[in-house]
């Protein structure tokens, strides 16, 4: 299998792919990513996740209420966008305090 393998935009060349061929790209000189950079992307994915554990939930208990399939979607939404809003104001608190 051949995949593309862009060195610069305009020399693009073929990889031969196989099953001992690493996919990750080495590290070079200036493409790291900071710890300050790190902790932001999994904040926001344990948020993403927080949310969306939190909107099944709601979903599940509303369907257990007896209600329709348009309203258990419609609850879990609320409860999905009412998370984030949530770990958004936590998140801005949080780095005022600090002042970073």
């Amino acid at each position: 299998m051949f995949i593309f393998a862009h060195r610069t935009m305009a020399n693009t060349v073929f990889r031969k792919v196989t099953a001992t061929t690493t996919l990750v790209p080495k590290h070079r000189e200036g493409q790291h990513m900071s710890s300050h950079s790190s902790v932001i992307v999994l904040t926001c994915l344990v948020a993403l996740l927080t949310g969306t554990l939190v909107a099944a939930a709601a979903g599940y208990l509303a369907r257990r209420d007896h209600a329709s399939y348009p309203t258990a979607i419609t609850r879990a939404a609320v409860a999905f966008a009412a998370t984030l809003t949530f770990a958004t104001a936590l998140a801005t608190a949080l780095h005022t305090a600090t002042g970073q």
